[in-house]
């Protein structure tokens, strides 16, 4: 499948990370775990909306679809479609 799944913990670490992502962006399991979703995988211009959306999350996890970009280990850019 083509549908990348991620989970973070709550301190927004990577805790786990399905093959479509790790392969889209270039990663190992072994190496995507612990790290920083938003350091990591998050345009830095857009880590203030992003970091906000998360905490609304952890709050109160209300059905999203939104629109993201998310970065590969060398640095490009996959525009990517959010469920959660």
């Amino acid at each position: 499948s083509s549908v990348f799944f991620f989970a973070l913990d709550d301190q927004g670490r990577v805790s786990l990370m399905n093959g479509a992502m790790l392969r889209a962006t270039g990663y190992t399991a072994a190496e995507a775990v612990g790290l920083s979703y938003l350091d990591c995988f998050v345009p830095e211009e857009d880590r203030p909306h992003l970091d906000t959306l998360l905490e609304e999350l952890r709050a109160a996890p209300p059905p999203i679809v939104a629109e993201a970009r998310i970065l590969t280990r060398e640095g490009r850019e996959l525009i990517v479609e959010w469920r959660g």
